[in-house]
């Protein structure tokens, strides 16, 4: 007699669902737990209930809008993808549910929005994180949910002053040359 804990580890290709049963939890897809109660003198009973993974398909699209080039990295369920603006990655298989794609951070460009076809699977867009959350539904790459990714450029603001010090005169000119953009500027040293 007494009340156990019931643990359980989805067998290969299968998850847990609840199926309106009480009392059990699922800690993800493949762990679940129950407390079963079994009285003086009689039996427990504890079940679990399990369904094939589902999968279905994602491509993630890359905004070339607001002058955004080069190529971005995006990662999501243990996959990455490298994306050129402009242009989509091939159709990748994913289980199906929630599945949140990151961006990760290139230099000049920061994460503006995101959009989704059908546009009903957008979950959540977290700019700031670079993160966006979409539904992938169970099918075929018919029913794929495709996400584009807008960015904006980013810039700073970059003072350089010029100290004139022992064996550097007043006004003398020292060069710079912004890596970036090539842009040239000459700053004039001064005390």
């Amino acid at each position: 007699a007494g009340t156990y804990t019931m643990n359980a580890t989805a067998p290969s290709g299968f998850q847990f669902v609840s199926c309106g049963q009480s009392g059990v939890t699922i800690g993800t897809p493949t762990s679940a737990s129950q407390s079963v109660t079994v009285p003086s003198g009689g039996s427990g009973n504890g079940k679990f209930y399990v369904q094939a993974v589902q999968y279905g398909y994602i491509e993630v699209c890359k905004s070339n809008a607001n002058g955004v080039s080069g190529t971005f990295t995006f990662t999501f369920n243990g996959n990455t993808v490298k994306v050129p603006a402009g242009f989509c990655s091939a159709a990748v298989k994913v289980v199906a549910g929630s599945v949140t794609v990151h961006e990760a951070s290139t230099p000049g460009f920061a994460m503006a929005g995101a959009s989704t076809m059908p546009s009903s699977r957008l979950g959540t867009v977290d700019t700031g994180g670079q993160n966006v959350t979409v539904t992938v539904p169970a099918g075929d790459v018919s029913t794929q949910t495709i996400v584009t990714v807008t960015n904006k450029p980013v810039s700073g603001t970059l003072k350089v002053c010029e100290v004139a010090g022992s064996g550097v005169s007043d006004g003398t000119l020292f060069t710079f040359k912004d890596s970036v953009d090539s842009t040239v500027v000459s700053i004039p040293a001064s005390a």
